[in-house]
């Protein structure tokens, strides 16, 4: 059985993974494109803090969806997302 997560990769079919939180996005992470998820702006933010750093700092302030303009994928679920890079032993 596929995750929400999952059908929306392939509903999707977007391209690049952002490094902080992991989710899908239309453009590479750099050259300042903002993930609409987790609001990293790259080539600014990961300059002074590492993904790991931003992926903890976000995940602490509640995780949640960042960009006002770009709502979140029906049933978006970060806990899901995130799970991609802690999978879980079957």
């Amino acid at each position: 059985m596929k995750t929400t997560f999952q059908q929306n990769v392939k509903n999707k079919e977007m391209k690049y993974i952002c490094p902080v939180c992991l989710y899908l996005m239309d453009e590479e992470a750099g050259d300042y494109n903002i993930c609409s998820c987790c609001g990293t702006e790259f080539g600014l933010h990961d300059e002074r803090f590492t993904h790991q750093q931003l992926r903890a700092a976000w995940i602490r302030e509640g995780a949640k969806w960042w960009s006002v303009f770009d709502g979140p994928p029906a049933n978006w679920d970060p806990t899901i997302q995130l799970g991609k890079l802690y999978p879980q032993p079957e």
